[in-house]
């Protein structure tokens, strides 16, 4: 049988942490660094900046503040304060996920034509989410251990409760978007790309929330509780900004069909010049009759 508060097994156990985290952080760090022109194109006045757009470059900016904290707490030394490094890493990646979670919002509310209860109830969930990260973040404790030479948690049982309120967070959001979805009924290239990423975000948080979840509940030590912390935030906030880009990018391919018609009519005298509108799916179609009335 595993004793997993033994001294040898933490330090294993921390290794291995370690190790995770920078994978995942070298992973977050290379599709942060070749993604930068998306963004630049809003800075350039290319794409029309939006209400999604702030969202996202909070998401950006905060993830990559969460990496960085994270380096500092494995590179942790007895001088620093590991409380306040654990509080401002937790901090910065929850706020990250936040803004994730925000632009999946944004998309319900589209799909249900920002109907007044479906505010009132996104409000109310991410709400009670922020509520459960400022209690782990009161809860949150951690002290360096020189075993390990890095930054250990002694208390995150605030971490469970937050951990169960964002995985139903998201679930319910998701419900929301795929029943508005479904209400619609409108299959196009549009619909398939929301529906397709609603799966896969439903997929994803599952797969990322129930082992950590899972752990959580079994509070083996400090360090297995964290074990799927970083995987959580990093994974969460990448597919969140992917799912962002890919469907700006496809509005943007849409194209828009502006048709301009002139032809000249001989009147009699007395008629009337006609104007005449129509549209074509796909597009926007102005069809403008100009006339030039002329005596017979």
């Amino acid at each position: 049988m595993v004793h997993w508060n033994d001294i040898s097994v933490i330090r294993t156990d921390s290794l291995v942490l370690t190790k995770l985290a920078h994978a995942l952080i070298g992973a977050f760090l290379w599709e942060w660094s070749t993604t930068c022109h998306f963004e630049w194109q809003f800075y350039t006045g290319r794409r029309p900046w939006r209400l999604s757009t702030t969202v996202y470059l909070l998401c950006r900016y905060l993830a990559l503040y969460a990496v960085v904290c994270n380096l500092i707490v494995l590179s942790a030394t007895p001088s620093m304060n590991c409380t306040v490094l654990v509080r401002m890493l937790m901090c910065s990646a929850c706020m990250s996920t936040n803004c994730g979670t925000t632009l999946i919002a944004l998309r319900a509310l589209a799909l249900w034509r920002k109907n007044i209860f479906l505010i009132v109830a996104l409000v109310a969930l991410l709400l009670t989410n922020l509520t459960s990260q400022i209690i782990d973040f009161t809860l949150l404790s951690s002290e360096y251990e020189s075993s390990t030479s890095g930054c250990i948690p002694t208390e995150n049982t605030g971490l469970r409760l937050q951990v169960f309120v964002a995985l139903g967070t998201d679930m319910s959001l998701l419900i929301l978007i795929l029943v508005g979805l479904y209400c619609q009924c409108q299959p196009s290239s549009l619909w398939k790309i929301l529906f397709s990423q609603g799966l896969l975000w439903i997929a994803l948080a599952a797969i990322v929330y129930v082992p950590l979840a899972v752990f959580m509940c079994l509070n083996l030590n400090g360090v297995m509780n964290d074990i799927f912390l970083n995987l959580s935030y990093i994974t969460l906030d990448t597919c969140a900004m992917r799912m962002h880009r890919g469907l700006v990018e496809h509005a943007d391919s849409v194209p828009s069909v502006s048709i301009s018609i002139v032809s000249s009519v001989q009147f009699r005298p007395g008629e009337s010049v006609a104007t005449q509108s129509s549209g074509i799916p796909g597009g926007n179609v102005a069809l403008t009759l100009g006339h030039t009335p002329t005596g017979l």
